[in-house]
């Protein structure tokens, strides 16, 4: 059988990043091993501890932040911060929440960057290979008048090459997104922030966040364009194995021939050397309660969903 927490355990361990999943109470649930191996977990405590207890940055603005990802179920958000080691050495991290429930619990995967670097706690923004900078002018003639030379480490492409081709980022662009983004770009729209694919020189496909800003003359006309790009490639293979790893666990659940139910745990369940495993499975069967059960269980109990939902499963299983 199956519990909530199996759940998080089977979903987390198939990111490729660094991540934890918390509590809306930002004590950590549970983490992963890239979050172990990656050196993450050097800044970043583990299970049981608060998700903030190495924080550099203003605990306000990460509660924030937590509250925003718990206001919006089902959206990700993303924003720096900044974490101590045990050591004492500071570095900024990128971090990516999101959750499904306005209870939670809340994933957040880190993208590590080298001490050091600068960051910008109130915007999340900062320099870095990951993002560059541009000024783009719409008056002829058209052209860059700054690219940051992080662009080549993202697309492949010289700082160089996008001064003499204006047309070069158009370029990039990925066949099936021109569309959306000579709608997004037009005079009546000019939306800030989106997201796009990008083809690289060496023709790999990366996924590109847009926060730009609009220059306007003095009659109001849009006359250059300047903003940041960001790498978020990652973020998106991490997204793209949570659907998958949901989709492949749903399947499992429901077309399993084998009886399995899902609980809710109301606080975190500690699962370590420090405590009695058994005394800590007896307490929760007998405290925790059934959210949700498959068919197999009810044909092999002969039961109903709601004889099952809202009940322990000492209570359940009492006579069993």
């Amino acid at each position: 059988m199956f519990s909530q927490t199996a759940t998080t355990d089977f979903l987390i361990d198939c990111l490729p990043v660094p991540a934890v999943f918390v509590s809306k109470e930002q004590i950590i649930l549970k983490s992963n091993m890239m979050h172990h191996s990656s050196g993450a977990g050097s800044y970043v405590p583990g299970p049981g501890c608060s998700i903030k207890q190495n924080l550099v940055s203003r605990a306000e603005n990460f509660d924030r932040f937590i509250k925003k990802i718990l206001d919006e179920p089902g959206i990700n958000h993303d924003k720096i911060f900044r974490f101590a080691s045990g050591s004492g050495l500071s570095s900024p991290f990128t971090i990516h929440g999101r959750c499904e429930d306005v209870e939670g619990p809340i994933l957040l995967t880190f993208e590590f960057f080298r001490p050091g670097i600068e960051d910008d706690n109130e915007n999340g923004l900062f320099s870095d290979g990951k993002e560059l900078f541009f000024r783009y002018r719409l008056k002829s003639p058209h052209g860059f008048d700054y690219i940051s030379p992080s662009v080549t480490e993202i697309t492949g492409y010289t700082p160089e090459e996008h001064y003499k081709n204006p047309r070069l980022a158009l370029d990039l662009v990925f066949p099936e997104d021109k569309e959306l983004l000579s709608k997004i770009i037009s005079p009546h729209e000019n939306k800030k922030n989106f997201i796009i694919r990008w083809v690289r020189k060496d023709k790999k496909i990366i996924w590109t966040e847009h926060r730009n800003h609009y220059i306007k003359d003095s009659n109001g006309d849009v006359v250059a364009i300047e903003g940041i790009v960001r790498d978020i490639t990652n973020r998106k293979v991490a997204e793209k194995e949570i659907r998958e790893s949901k989709t492949m666990l749903e399947n499992f659940f429901s077309q399993s021939l084998y009886g399995f139910f899902f609980m809710m745990f109301e606080e975190p369940l500690v699962w370590n050397d420090t405590v009695d495993k058994n005394e800590a499975l007896k307490k929760a069967y007998s405290t925790q309660f059934i959210t949700r059960v498959n068919q197999a269980i009810l044909n092999q109990y002969g039961a109903t969903e709601d004889e099952f939902i809202g009940l322990t499963p000492g209570d359940f299983f009492a006579d069993n």
